[in-house]
């Protein structure tokens, strides 16, 4: 059982939730702006995204088949995970600069969409 916990809520009714595993991959980003304060472009397009109302554009939310979804974070990677209702779900990530998927990115999102299908899957909340 792959357990949530709520990252970004902007109102709207969308939301974005994530596992363990994908909060260690955003936070991987963490960077000092000019004034010594920490900031994070991976949580800041997030948040752009869920103000958006998280729409699928084919760039930076686009499906993977079987339900799954992926969301680009640029010269990073990939947060792979689907809908329930108007909540993203984020349950796996991978690192990713090419266009292709190789093997074991595919073995990620057909993992995900297993989770997806069998409700594998709880908020903690």
């Amino acid at each position: 059982m792959v357990q949530v916990e709520l990252l970004i809520d902007e109102g709207g009714g969308y939301r974005i939730w994530i596992c363990e595993k994908v909060f260690k991959f955003i936070t991987e980003y963490d960077e000092r702006n000019k004034d010594k304060e920490i900031e994070n472009n991976a949580i800041k397009k997030l948040e752009n995204l869920t103000k958006m109302g998280l729409q699928v554009d084919m760039v930076n939310i686009r499906p993977e088949g079987k339900k799954v979804f992926r969301i680009m974070i640029p010269r990073k990677g990939r947060i792979i995970g689907f809908y329930d209702n108007q909540d993203f779900i984020g349950i796996n990530c991978f690192r990713k600069e090419g266009q292709d998927l190789n093997k074991s990115q595919r073995k990620i999102i057909e993992d995900v969409s297993k989770i997806c299908a069998t409700k594998a899957w709880q908020r903690k909340e």
